[in-house]
């Protein structure tokens, strides 16, 4: 399969893509560059809303090159990731009639944590190339402002929060999170001290 196969395989993509390079929008890339990014991003599992993100918007968006982005160019990238999402997933009637008979189920969970420092490192790093989040700036503005990753998870508890619910099997699968916590499992904790 080459390169524009590839890239047809997702008609949102390739339409956003498209457009991009009819319209010559996109200044920061050639549009061979362009197209052969893409065809890279798509054959190394990049998700397809981070790829429609950086079609869109002309700019790759890492945890390493935030600092060097503004809130509006970040909250641009974030706004295509979410746009795709909308592409994607459309609310439109009978758009759900294959879930018709959908059930909620109550799944508790116990992890271990072998390095609580690297998994909230992980998590920051997933968090930042997602689709983040952002707040009003204060309370009398409208403008909003990316939460940076070292704020939106500051412990081991938002880390793991944010590695279940960004998990993309849950999505695959057809899985909804919709609620979600996490605290550390500390009577347990107590009985092995007592054990030993």
């Amino acid at each position: 399969m080459n390169n524009d196969d590839l890239i047809q395989f997702n008609p949102i993509l390739a339409k956003a893509l498209a457009d991009v390079e009819a319209a010559d929008s996109n200044p920061e890339f050639t549009k061979e560059i362009l197209r052969e990014l893409v065809a890279v991003a798509i054959k190394t599992g990049m998700p397809p809303d981070k790829i429609y993100a950086v079609i869109k918007t002309g700019r790759i968006l890492t945890i390493d090159n935030m600092k060097f982005l503004s809130n509006d160019e970040i909250n641009e990238w974030q706004d295509a990731a979410r746009e795709y999402d909308e592409l994607a997933n459309p609310n439109t009637p009978g758009a759900g009639e294959n879930n018709a008979i959908s059930r909620k189920f109550r799944v508790e969970i116990e992890v271990t944590v072998k390095d609580e420092k690297y998994a909230i490192e992980v998590a920051r790093k997933i968090y930042a190339e997602g689709s983040g989040a952002s707040e009003p700036v204060d309370d009398t503005s409208e403008e909003e402002r990316f939460v940076p990753p070292e704020e939106y998870i500051e412990d081991i508890e938002a880390a793991l929060i944010e590695l279940v619910h960004t998990n993309p099997l849950l999505e695959q699968a057809g899985i909804e999170v919709t609620e979600l916590s996490a605290g550390r499992s500390e009577a347990k904790e107590i009985e092995k001290a007592d054990e030993n």
